[in-house]
């Protein structure tokens, strides 16, 4: 018996259309600039801890920062988000030059 192609692809998840990204990742947040110094502390303190519980434990401890002790990570949110900008436009720029040459 000769299953159709949509039997076939029935429970399948269907990729993205357009396959690999181009451009530049997106930038961090500064939380989540913040839990990545923060998850480095916690390995060297307790190496047995696990992801999950890591993860509790960050997120409880910036909601305990104040304004002022989360306004470097802020900083570094803010300058990765302008770099962030800058590359996209630059691959933005690139492709529009590119794009009356493709032969495809």
């Amino acid at each position: 018996m000769v299953k159709n192609s949509s039997e076939k692809d029935k429970g399948k998840q269907k990729s993205k259309k357009g396959g690999k990204k181009d451009g530049p990742k997106r930038a961090l947040s500064c939380y989540m600039l913040y839990a990545q110094e923060r998850r480095k502390a916690l390995r060297t303190e307790q190496p047995e801890l696990k992801i999950c519980d890591a993860s509790k434990i960050i997120a409880n401890d910036w909601n305990q920062l104040t304004e002022l002790e989360k306004e470097p990570y802020m900083k570094l949110a803010q300058e990765a988000k302008e770099r962030y900008e800058e590359e996209k436009e630059k691959v933005k720029k690139g492709k529009k030059k590119g794009k009356g040459n493709d032969s495809d």
